[in-house]
């Protein structure tokens, strides 16, 4: 029912006068959070990782690169150092997003040393937005 109505939606805009236009997404027309769509939500697309970075991946701007790297790819979290020498971090957002995040926190920022990411999932953060927190 609703891809329908979503069909009849798109039959009623007018086609574009240039042909470089794109193809209109169904999908953007839906509501983000938790909308029915056949056997699964859109909600379902969302994804919360908890990450270990592990390396020299402090007093390289790992923290700064990470944060600057996740708001602009529109995710919710926050990262901070650990006393052992890794860095940590919670990220929340569409599976794309997330992914694309966890593939650059494997290279890192031009000066780190990355060994290995350690990946779980993890609920939601309670907060909108990215922060950095304090050293634990």
């Amino acid at each position: 029912m609703v891809l329908a109505l979503v069909k009849a939606t798109l039959r009623r805009v007018p086609p574009s006068r240039s042909s470089a236009a794109p193809p209109l997404d169904p999908l953007a027309l839906l509501p983000a959070s938790g909308f029915f769509l056949g056997s699964r939500t859109v909600a379902d697309d969302r994804q919360c990782l908890h990450l270990s970075v592990v390396g020299r991946v402090q007093g390289v701007g790992f923290r700064a690169w990470l944060q600057h790297t996740a708001v602009g790819l529109g995710l919710d979290g926050w990262v901070r150092n650990r006393r052992d020498g890794s860095v940590e971090a919670l990220v929340a957002g569409p599976r794309r997003a997330v992914a694309e995040l966890l593939a650059a926190c494997h290279r890192g920022p031009a000066l780190a040393r990355v060994d290995h990411v350690t990946t779980g999932e993890h609920a939601a953060p309670a907060e909108a937005g990215f922060r950095t927190l304090p050293t634990v």
